[in-house]
């Protein structure tokens, strides 16, 4: 895939005024501007954030190049100020080349295996507060639990992962977390204290865990609360790795794992429904 932001005042932000994936975002400073993307895949999607309510709405043009029936080009030109990219998801066929990328994984996937009866699925849209618009978590859903004991299993074949979620700055008390990859064992605590004042209600793309560098191959990642006091709840959004197969037809299937799962219950068959993350960075 290839991206190119093309006439308009594009820049950089940082971390700053929210919470972004990456730690930084792609804006536009005046009103118009350009970005153009070659991709090979089934659809595409953007994400990131609006100018407040008060600017001029959002408008995009879409034009497919006939003449690259499998790489389409997007043209996607803005009209306000202020508006934030930060994110391109496109979705995959089984043919669609790999290597570079990282493949995001959603909460509603079939790939996510949950244990435990306390999660539920949440369609509830973020209150990031600070000024900044209210929208919806990726995939538009997140799984939420207080309870412990109750956790999550993936199996995938890379060379990194993470997992992320939302972060309720309002919501005081503690919740432990253990994250077990491939039988190591690193144990996170999320704690808010009485009195906690912040701008930001709600902290989407919350970093949860990060593997660092992994032998490339297949791994096994279990997720479990084990302390929950409070009004601390884990919200989970979605976990991104960069595999080790080059296309979707080369990736392993799991089901051979069931003999290892700890619930009893077989894994699910490798889902096409994945998207390749690719952050929007513009050069300066």
């Amino acid at each position: 895939m290839n991206s190119s932001f093309s006439v308009g005042s594009w820049g950089t932000a940082g971390v700053g005024g929210g919470s972004w994936l990456g730690n930084t975002s792609t804006y536009i400073g005046s009103p118009g501007g350009d970005i153009v993307v070659s991709f090979q895949g089934t659809s595409i999607s953007f994400t990131g954030n609006t100018p407040s309510s008060t600017n001029p709405p959002t408008w995009f043009l879409v034009g497919i190049d006939p003449d690259a029936p499998h790489f389409p080009m997007l043209e996607h030109r803005f009209i306000p100020n202020g508006i934030k990219h930060q994110l391109l998801l496109m979705g995959l066929s089984v043919t669609t080349p790999l290597s570079g990328t990282t493949i995001i994984v959603d909460d509603q996937s079939s790939e996510i295996v949950y244990m435990g009866n306390g999660w539920m699925t949440s369609d509830a849209e973020l209150n990031i507060g600070g000024g900044w618009i209210n929208g919806p978590p990726l995939g538009n859903t997140t799984h939420r639990t207080s309870t412990v004991g109750d956790g999550l299993h993936f199996q995938f074949s890379g060379s990194t992962l993470s997992v992320y979620g939302v972060f309720e700055w309002t919501a005081t008390g503690s919740m432990g977390i253990d994250f077990t990859l491939d039988g190591e064992t690193t144990s996170s605590l999320l704690f808010v204290p009485t009195g906690t004042s912040t701008s930001h209600t709600e902290t989407p793309h919350y970093l949860f865990f990060s593997s660092g560098i992994l032998q490339a191959g297949n791994h096994t990642l279990f997720k479990n609360v084990t302390q929950s006091d409070g009004n601390q709840s884990l919200i989970f959004d979605y976990l991104t790795y960069k595999p080790s197969f080059t296309s979707l037809s080369s990736r392993p299937n799991f089901t051979a794992s069931a003999s290892s799962r700890t619930d009893g219950s077989s894994p699910p068959s490798p889902s096409t429904s994945n998207a390749v993350a690719v952050p929007l960075t513009h050069k300066v």
